[in-house]
C-alpha cells in the first residue's frame, strides 16, 4: 500500500512538473513586449512602445528600420496566420493538415495564385531602385529575423509546421488570396448559368443583376466642369438572349467548393464607408468612419500599428504578411476601402477538339500544360495537370477524380477563366505606400489610380477640407454583346475584354455638393452611358446611410460613432408591411395572430432582447423554400443564398405578385402570392414553438440564436476550442443593417454570424492623432496574451478605443517598450 501511494505521489508529480513545464514553455514563446533585442541589420535604435491594447508605436530614425520593425513585431504576434494565409493562397495547406485540404489545395493552384504572385514579384523586386521596394523588404527581414531567433508559435509546434523565410512572392500570394476573396464570379455565375439554361429567361429576368437601373446607386461627381453622362445605353441594359446557351453540366460544382472554402477560411463580403465635408462637421474638420466586412475568424484579420520616422507619422491596418497599410491616416490625410464589387472574372465554353486541344476562330489550338504535385501529410503524394488556354486557365479538372483522364464530351465541355489578376504584374504594393505617404489628395489619386486588382472603393478625407471616393481597379472593357454574369463563347476571340477603361473613366466623387461620399458596396451610376457589371450588394445598407447622412446638416464624431453601430432595418420593416397584407383575409391561430402583431410593432430593431427578427429570419427562411426551392433544388439553394443578387432581388420578387417565382413547379395547381406567404408563415409559428419548446414569445430572444465565435484554425479541433477560440457571445446586429453583423438564413433557427465589421474606425481630422477604432477580438494572435481577446466585449457592446498617435499620450498608456538594435 506503502508503494502504491509512493507511486501514486510521484506520478501526481511528475503530471504537474509536465504541466507546470509545458505552461512555462508556452509562456516564454509570448511576444515580447519589453526589453531589448540585436536585429543586427539595422541603422539605427528602433524604439516600439505598447499601448494598453498591445498596439506597437514604431518610432526610427530610418524609413527602413521602421519597416524591419514592423516586420518583425507582426511576425511575432501573427506569425502562425501569416503561414496559414500564405499556404492557403499557394495550394499548400495539405502539407501540414493532411489529405482532408487536398480539394482546396487543388482549386488554388487551378486558378493560380502562386503563378500571379511570381510573376508579380519577379517583375518588381528584378531591381531594388524605389524606396518603396526598400520598405518592403526591410519589413521582410524583420518578419525573417523572429522566424530565424524568435520563439516557436505554439501551434507550428502542434501541427509540425517547419519555419521557413518569407520571400516577396507572399506579399503578392496575401493579394491574391485578397482579390479571390473578393469574387463572387466564382459562385455567381455557374448558377446563373445552369438556372438560365434549365428555367429561362422568363425567371431570370426578375433577379436584379447587372443593369438594374431600379437600385439606388452611388452618386459619381466631379468638381472642375467635367461632366459624366449617366444616361444607360440601351445595349448594356438586361439581356440574355444572346449569351453562349450551352454550358457544362458539372460546372456548378465550382460554386459548391467555394462554398466550403468559405467554411474554413474567412472571405472579405463587403463594408461601410462615408467621408462627411467640413460644412457638414461639426468640428469644422473631414470626419472619415469605415468599417471592412470579413469572415471572423482568430486571430482578427487586421494587425494594427503606427509608425513614425522623419517625414512619416502614420497609423495603420494591416494584413498578415503585407508589408503596407491597406488603409489607415496620417495627420494629413487618410483613407477607408469597401468592396467595390465589381466583375473581373469571366467564364469561357470552349470547343473541345480533343482533351489537348479546343477550336477558336475556326482553328486548332494546343492547351498549355504545367504538372503540379500536392505535398499530403501522412499520405502520398497527388500529382494533376492544369491546362491553359487563350482564355485563361481550364477549371474542368479541379472537379474530376485525383489522377484520372478527362475526357471532354458536349455537355462537359472545357470552362476557363479569364481573371483581371492574370493579365499584368500588380501595382498593389506601391500603390499603397504612395497612399500611405500622401500629403493631398492629388497625391492620394495618384496611388488609387495604381490600384488595378481587386476593385476597390477608396474613401478619402484629408485635413484641408477634402473628401472623395474613387471606384478603384482596372475595369474590363467588354464587347456591347456580352453579358459576363454567364458562360461566354470560347470558340473566338471576340469574346474576350478589348482592353481597360481608363481611370478617369472609373466612377468617382470629388467633393460633391451633398456634402458627403459613402459606399455600402452598392453600384455606382454609369459613367458614359455605362454602368460597370458586378455582383453588387442589396441597397439597405446604402438607403439607410443616405438616409441618415440627409437627415442631419452636421455631425459630429460621437454622432458618427454611434451611426456605424446602428442595427436597424427599414428593409425588413417594408416586408413586414407586405406580408401582412397578405395575410389580412387568412385565419390566424392566436399564436400566428400574436406573431404576426410583434411583427408590425417591430421598428427593424436588431437588439438582444427584440422576438421579432427571431420570427422574421424563421420566416425568411420558409419563404425562401416556398419561393425558390422547388425550382431551385435544395443542394443549389445552398449557392443561391450566397450570392449577393439573391439578396438584391428578394424584395424585387416579394412584391411583384405576378412573379412566376410563386408558382410551386411540383404542382398541378397554380400557386399565388399569398398562399405561400400563408404557407411560410404558419410553418414559421410551428417551427418556433417546438424549436423553443413553448408558445412564449417573451422567450423568443434574439440574443438566443444570434452569436458570435471567432474561430481559429486550432479551435476546430474540440479539444482545442476553448484554448483558442473567442466566444461564442450573444450579439445584437443582423442582415443587412449598419452594423452588418450577418449570418446565412437556414432552417436550423440559429444564426451564428460569420461576417461582419472586420473593425470600425472614426477619423475626425480635428483630432487625427486621437482616432478611434476597435477590433472583433484582439490584437495579439497569441492565445496566452492578455490582447488576445481584451476588445471583444468592447467590440460586442459597441466601444470603441482610442488609435494613440502622440508619443506622450502613447507614453502615458504605454504597458511596455521594446528597444531594438
Amino acid at each position: 500500500m506503502k508503494k502504491l501511494k509512493i507511486a501514486l505521489i510521484a506520478l501526481i508529480t511528475l503530471i504537474v512538473a509536465l504541466a507546470a513545464g509545458l505552461y512555462a514553455w508556452l509562456w516564454s514563446t509570448r511576444p515580447a513586449m519589453n526589453g531589448s533585442l540585436d536585429l543586427v541589420a539595422l541603422q539605427d535604435t528602433v524604439e516600439v512602445q505598447f499601448d494598453e491594447f498591445g498596439i506597437p508605436h514604431i518610432y526610427a530614425r530610418y524609413e527602413t528600420d521602421a519597416y524591419y520593425a514592423l516586420g518583425y513585431v507582426h511576425a511575432q504576434e501573427r506569425l502562425f496566420q501569416m503561414e496559414m494565409m500564405r499556404r492557403l493562397a499557394a495550394g499548400r495547406l495539405s502539407e501540414i493538415l493532411g489529405a482532408e485540404m487536398v480539394e482546396t489545395d487543388r482549386f488554388f493552384r487551378t486558378i493560380g495564385l502562386a503563378q500571379a504572385a511570381q510573376r508579380s514579384a519577379q517583375t518588381h523586386f528584378a531591381s531594388i531602385d524605389k524606396p518603396w521596394k526598400k520598405a518592403a523588404l526591410a519589413y521582410l527581414q524583420g518578419v525573417n529575423n523572429f522566424v530565424d531567433h524568435g520563439a516557436t508559435p505554439p501551434e507550428f509546434v502542434l501541427l509540425g509546421i517547419p519555419k521557413t523565410h518569407y520571400t516577396p512572392e507572399d506579399f503578392y500570394l496575401m493579394h491574391g488570396y485578397m482579390a479571390f476573396s473578393f469574387a463572387q464570379a466564382f459562385r455567381t455565375d455557374p448558377l446563373l448559368d445552369k438556372l438560365n439554361r434549365q428555367l429561362g429567361e422568363a425567371y431570370i429576368k426578375e433577379f436584379s443583376l447587372n443593369f438594374d437601373t431600379a437600385v439606388t446607386k452611388i452618386p459619381v461627381y466631379l468638381p472642375d466642369n467635367t461632366t459624366f453622362n449617366k444616361t444607360i445605353q440601351t445595349a448594356t441594359t438586361q439581356n440574355t438572349s444572346n449569351r453562349f446557351s450551352a454550358a457544362n453540366e458539372s460546372f456548378i460544382q465550382i460554386a459548391h467548393l467555394v462554398n466550403r472554402i468559405e467554411a474554413q477560411f474567412p472571405l472579405l463580403q463587403g463594408s461601410n464607408g462615408w467621408v462627411i465635408a467640413p460644412a457638414r462637421s461639426k468640428s469644422g474638420k473631414v470626419i472619415l468612419a469605415n468599417d471592412t466586412h470579413i469572415g471572423y475568424a482568430q486571430p482578427s484579420v487586421w494587425f494594427e500599428a503606427h509608425i513614425s520616422y522623419p517625414g512619416l507619422n502614420f497609423y495603420g491596418n494591416y494584413l498578415a504578411g503585407f508589408p503596407f497599410a491597406v488603409l489607415g491616416h496620417s495627420p494629413d490625410s487618410g483613407w477607408g476601402l469597401t468592396m467595390f464589387e465589381n466583375d473581373d472574372i469571366d467564364f469561357y465554353r470552349l470547343k473541345p477538339i480533343d482533351s489537348q486541344h479546343v477550336e477558336i476562330d475556326g482553328k486548332p489550338y494546343a492547351l498549355q500544360t504545367r504538372r503540379e504535385v500536392i505535398q499530403v501529410k501522412n499520405a502520398e503524394p497527388v500529382s494533376f495537370e492544369v491546362k491553359t488556354s487563350p482564355f485563361g486557365v481550364v477549371l474542368n479538372d479541379v472537379l474530376k477524380p485525383i489522377n484520372s483522364t478527362l475526357h471532354y464530351v458536349s455537355q462537359d465541355a472545357p470552362v476557363a477563366m479569364w481573371w483581371t489578376l492574370h493579365q499584368f504584374p500588380t501595382n498593389c504594393l506601391e500603390a499603397v505606400y504612395i497612399l500611405t505617404r500622401a500629403k493631398n489628395l492629388e497625391q492620394a489619386q495618384v496611388g488609387v489610380a495604381m490600384l488595378d486588382v481587386p476593385g476597390l472603393n477608396v474613401m478619402y478625407g484629408d485635413a484641408t477640407g477634402n473628401i472623395a471616393w474613387w471606384a478603384s481597379g482596372k475595369l474590363p472593357q467588354r464587347p456591347p454583346s456580352v453579358h459576363p454574369e454567364f458562360i461566354l463563347d470560347g470558340s473566338t476571340l471576340q469574346s474576350l475584354p478589348q482592353g481597360y477603361h481608363p481611370f478617369e473613366e472609373n466612377p468617382k466623387s470629388i467633393n460633391p455638393p451633398s456634402g458627403f461620399v459613402y459606399s455600402a458596396n452598392n453600384q455606382p451610376e454609369a459613367v458614359n452611358n455605362y454602368l460597370q457589371p458586378g455582383y453588387y450588394l442589396a441597397n439597405d445598407r446604402a438607403d439607410y446611410i443616405m438616409a441618415y447622412l440627409n437627415n442631419s446638416s452636421q455631425w459630429s464624431a460621437e454622432e458618427v460613432a454611434q451611426m456605424a453601430l446602428d442595427v436597424k432595418s427599414a428593409q425588413a420593416v417594408r416586408n413586414i408591411q407586405l406580408i401582412a397584407s397578405q395575410l389580412a383575409t387568412e385565419t390566424l391561430s392566436s399564436d400566428e395572430q400574436k406573431a404576426l402583431s410583434l411583427l408590425q410593432a417591430w421598428n427593424g430593431e436588431h437588439s438582444l432582447d427584440a422576438i421579432a427578427p427571431v420570427i422574421y429570419y424563421k420566416l425568411l427562411h420558409y419563404l425562401h423554400v416556398g419561393i425558390f426551392e422547388d425550382e431551385v433544388g435544395i443542394d443549389d439553394m445552398k449557392i443561391l443564398i450566397h450570392t449577393h443578387f439573391f439578396y438584391r432581388s428578394l424584395a424585387k420578387i416579394i412584391n411583384n405578385p405576378e412573379s412566376k417565382w410563386w408558382d410551386n413547379v411540383g404542382t398541378p395547381v397554380k400557386e399565388t402570392r399569398q398562399q405561400i406567404i400563408a404557407d411560410a408563415f404558419k410553418k414559421t409559428i410551428a417551427a418556433l414553438i417546438e424549436q423553443f419548446g413553448t408558445n412564449d414569445m417573451a422567450q423568443w430572444q434574439w440574443r438566443k440564436v444570434h452569436t458570435i465565435e471567432h474561430i481559429h484554425p486550432i479551435g476546430r479541433n474540440r479539444l482545442f476550442r476553448s484554448l483558442f477560440n473567442v466566444g461564442p457571445f450573444p450579439v445584437v446586429g443582423g442582415k443587412e443593417v449598419i452594423n452588418n453583423i450577418s449570418f446565412i438564413i437556414t432552417g436550423s433557427g440559429q444564426y451564428p454570424a460569420t461576417f461582419g465589421p472586420a473593425m470600425r474606425r472614426i477619423i475626425d481630422f480635428a483630432n487625427p492623432l486621437h482616432s478611434r477604432s476597435i477590433l472583433p477580438t484582439g490584437e495579439s494572435g497569441h492565445f496566452m496574451s492578455k490582447h488576445y481577446c481584451d476588445q471583444a466585449e468592447m467590440y460586442n457592446t459597441g466601444q470603441y478605443r482610442f488609435q494613440r498617435m502622440e508619443k506622450a499620450d502613447i507614453e502615458a498608456n504605454s504597458i511596455g517598450k521594446l528597444m531594438l538594435y
